[in-house]
């Protein structure tokens, strides 16, 4: 069974979340609404090529809580704090004790002002991926061999079934949504990439492939919801990320480059305040474009730099210690 490492990954997750910053910092308009897909691609590639030993399966939620959890909780109950202190400073959440229950436990909701998005607001995508780690649980508890199949099955059944029969329910309404199949994608790189990265093919076509859906993803496509993501945004981040992984599937990198890549997920919940506070010092200083780059360059290190502790604590030692107290492992 190949063991290799696979480091483009965390190159291409640095990439997708300085993305995501730029979308949400506001600097290019909407480009960079595409990060999120990248990384749902690679969350649903990294499921079943992580799980390929079903000996290393066990506990496989409760490793997933501890890895996912904490830091959310951490962030969500701060902002809560603030929301109470200061609500007008928020667009989109509020400080209601039911949003926020909701919010710790993935529970999707609408709130008064008509956002669905719990009170952490980049938190929304916790909400799917957690959704779909349950059905690939579920998958590998029927089949180990055949997990990937069963969950992309159970996933496309039930967005079907939210299209038959267009629950009024908002729960099943959020959760039986076609975006979820962005995962299920993760799960076909995953089987085009273990088929074909034996195969000899010519590194330039790999390239044009690379190039090309890259280049669609340039296009702002924010106003692409359901069907129309999947098609705009989703198809061409997963050329972009099976072309990367045929490039450079056994290409090393720097390993700070590497280490930055596994801190994506602190930077991710990070940047939603880091990008507010570059829009409002933008705002409040009136910079023009040139100054605005300078700035927002500093805010995106800055962030690099403040999710390396948090990850060392959040997604270090805390699951470490929390594993060994539950799970009885001393290693992750």
């Amino acid at each position: 069974m190949e063991t290799r490492r696979l480091e483009i990954l965390q190159v291409i997750r640095i990439a997708a979340a300085i993305l995501i910053m730029v979308f949400h910092s506001g600097i290019a308009g909407y480009h960079g609404f595409c990060g999120v897909e990248i990384f749902n691609i690679i969350c649903g590639f990294l499921l079943i090529y992580s799980t390929r030993n079903k000996d290393k399966t066990n506990n496989f939620i409760i490793k997933k809580i501890i890895r996912i959890v904490p830091l959310y909780w951490v962030l969500t109950l701060f902002t809560y704090v603030l929301l109470l202190v200061k609500p007008d400073a928020f667009l989109m959440s509020e400080a209601n004790i039911v949003y926020l229950f909701k919010s710790l436990f993935f529970i999707p909701y609408k709130n008064s002002l008509g956002f669905n998005v719990p009170i952490l607001s980049v938190g929304w995508f916790l909400n799917y991926e957690m959704f779909f780690i349950i059905i690939f649980y579920i998958a590998m508890r029927i089949n180990h061999k055949h997990r990937g199949l069963i969950a992309s099955l159970i996933t496309l059944f039930l967005i079907i079934l939210g299209y038959v029969f267009n629950f009024k329910c908002y729960f099943f309404e959020y959760y039986f949504n076609p975006y979820i199949f962005e995962y299920v994608f993760g799960i076909m790189a995953y089987h085009v990439y273990d088929y074909l990265k034996n195969k000899n093919i010519k590194s330039i076509f790999l390239y044009i492939i690379l190039i090309i859906y890259s280049v669609c993803l340039v296009i702002p496509t924010y106003d692409a919801f359901d069907y129309g993501r999947l098609i705009l945004i989703a198809v061409p981040a997963f050329f972009i990320v099976i072309s990367s992984l045929l490039l450079f599937k056994d290409a090393k990198f720097n390993k700070n480059i590497v280490y930055l890549g596994g801190v994506t997920f602190s930077v991710y919940l990070l940047e939603y305040f880091s990008t507010a506070a570059f829009k409002v010092v933008a705002n409040i200083l009136n910079l023009n474009i040139t100054m605005k780059i300078i700035l927002f360059i500093i805010v995106v290190i800055g962030t690099f730099i403040c999710a390396i502790p948090v990850a060392k604590i959040f997604e270090d030692k805390l699951p470490k210690f929390l594993k060994s107290k539950f799970l009885k492992e001393k290693t992750i």
